[in-house]
Parts: C-alpha cells; structure tokens; sequence
C-alpha cells in the first residue's frame, strides 16, 4: 500500500541544544526529498521508506520536538515514526525497513510510531539490534484522531526517562524509555 507522509513545521531542542530545521545539514535517505519546508519521506507507491536524520547526536533528555505530520493521498500506507536512534548502531545514512518496518526496523532504537493501518494507533516502540525484524510494542494509545485525515501537530518530549508524545495537544501516551546518553533524531 502505499501513502505520502509529509512532515513540516519540525522544532527540535534538547536542553540548550538547538536542533536545526530539517535542511542543510540533516540526511535525506531512502525516498525522502525536501520541498521548500516541507519534507516528504515517501511518495504516493508501494514498498517506500525514507529517514531524515540529523548526524549529530543530542542528549535525550529535555529533549522537545514539535513537528506537522500529514499522512494520505494513497491507498493506506502504514504511517510514520519520530526515532530516537543509538549512534553507536545507526548512522546519518540508515533506513529502516518498509511496509510494518515503518521505516524503523533494523535501525536501533526507541520510536514513537504514528501508525495508520491496520488501527489508528501511536505506539512507542524499540528495535534493539539491526537484526530485529519487527518493532517491540512498549505502549500503545489507540484513542487517537484519524491521522489520515488533514494535518496534526505531533509533540514528543523526555524528561529522564520518561518519553511523552502528544498529538494535537492531547496526551496520547507517556512511558519509561530506556535512552543512550546521546540519540540521533
């Protein structure tokens, strides 16, 4: 199946660390482009996956980012994840697997997935070595609005370890998160 995920409006902080808007300086992999503001990870076709990943690790905690996710105009893609990646695992240039792999799996790492089929549910999950051929569910929210409908704000924050991600200004989940001492978004 397939669907465009789009992503704008991205603000990213970690404690006094200001991530950059995606742009200059973040990897563009997979099926991921950029138009103007606005970052396209995967077309309207089947069996993409695309990453943007800032190379410079952040630490986790305080980290703040708030982006716009948009999720439609195919025929029912899979959805969306905001990864926080071990660097020690994963590089700037990684992909993660299509389709369930969310464009997540065999990428380390502890994941908020936005997940469009076959629910509506946003998830955090982890993928602990690049061998892993699914994702672990840790918690999931299912009362959640139609992400394939219009846009959404997306927030996801740590504070220590617990990861905390709200969608349109609502609470949807909130979990311990397990966290090298530096991530790649």
């Amino acid at each position: 199946l397939n669907d465009v995920h789009q992503v704008s409006g991205v603000s990213i902080s970690s404690g006094t660390t200001t991530v950059p808007a995606p742009g200059g300086g973040w990897s563009f992999n997979g099926n991921a482009t950029m138009t103007g503001s606005d970052v396209t990870l995967t077309q309207a076709a089947a069996n993409q996956a695309g990453t943007v990943i800032y190379p410079t690790a952040v630490a986790p905690s305080g980290l703040d980012a708030n982006f716009t996710v948009q999720i439609g105009s195919g025929t029912g893609g899979q959805g969306m994840t905001f990864g926080l990646l071990t660097p020690a695992d994963v590089t700037s240039g990684s992909v993660g697997a299509n389709g369930a792999g969310m464009g997540a799996v065999g990428m380390v790492g502890t994941y908020v997935v936005l997940e469009t089929t076959p629910i509506q549910a946003a998830l955090i999950e982890t993928v602990t070595s690049s061998s892993q051929t699914t994702l672990t569910e840790v918690q999931t929210a299912r009362a959640i609005p139609n992400l394939r409908a219009g846009t959404h704000q997306v927030e996801v924050s740590v504070s220590g370890d617990i990861l905390t991600a709200k969608i349109d200004g609502s609470l949807v989940l909130q979990a311990g998160a397990t966290l090298p001492s530096g991530v790649l978004v």
